[in-house]
């Protein structure tokens, strides 16, 4: 009972959200997407903004924290979802926009030799689209468009690094980029709540 509650609270502030905020968007997400489908593609940003919330009231600095976060994913990077809300969010958006950025696939696992579903990135669709315009004006949106392209897929959650952490190889350190346009956003928030839903799915390909 306190489950439900507290997933329906969820919610509420997720709908306020939406509702309250003006929405945000940039000429590349205009280009590509309807305003009905930026709307649902913000209450999946105000989602993953939700569950990355910490002391840190800063948006950017909870971005670069989670930045930094998925160097380890043995660590509690995960600890703050919860699928059952994941799901949940699917359900308050347009059925075709998470077709335009998502699909399911058929992924084999060797260990328990089960036939899941797999969520990837929906090919040649929308999203994909978006990507590629990113990557008109950006040479690291570029690599991770065309990395996207050649597997079919989203690149590994890790490859978000090599978009926002520069390695100074000279000195062996490291700069995680501080500030985050909401293109950037939704690049993470994409990338990660795709990573999220296959580490939890557990159900099962069916078989015509």
């Amino acid at each position: 009972m306190l489950f439900l509650r507290s997933t329906i609270f969820l919610f509420l502030i997720i709908l306020s959200s939406c509702n309250n905020e003006e929405i945000r968007t940039t000429k590349e997400l205009d280009k590509i997407f309807t305003k009905s489908e930026i709307k649902d593609i913000n209450k999946l940003v105000v989602f993953f903004e939700k569950r990355i919330s910490s002391t840190d009231s800063k948006l950017n600095q909870r971005y670069k924290n989670w930045i930094i976060s998925i160097s380890n994913l043995e660590d509690n990077t995960w600890d703050k979802f919860n699928f059952e809300d994941q799901l949940n969010i699917y359900k308050l958006l347009d059925k075709n926009t998470f077709n335009e950025i998502w699909q399911f696939n058929e992924m084999r696992y060797l260990e328990s030799k089960d036939t899941l579903k797999h969520l990837n990135l929906a090919y040649d669709k929308k999203y994909h689209k978006y990507l590629t315009e990113l990557g008109r004006n950006s040479e690291k949106m570029k690599w991770y468009s065309n990395k996207a392209y050649e597997s079919g897929d989203l690149p590994q959650i890790m490859d978000l690094q090599n978009l926002f952490v520069t390695i100074d190889t000279i000195n062996e350190n490291h700069k995680v980029q501080s500030n985050y346009d909401f293109n950037e956003k939704l690049v993470i928030t994409i990338s990660s709540l795709k990573n999220f839903d296959n580490y939890h799915r557990r159900e099962k390909w069916a078989t015509k």
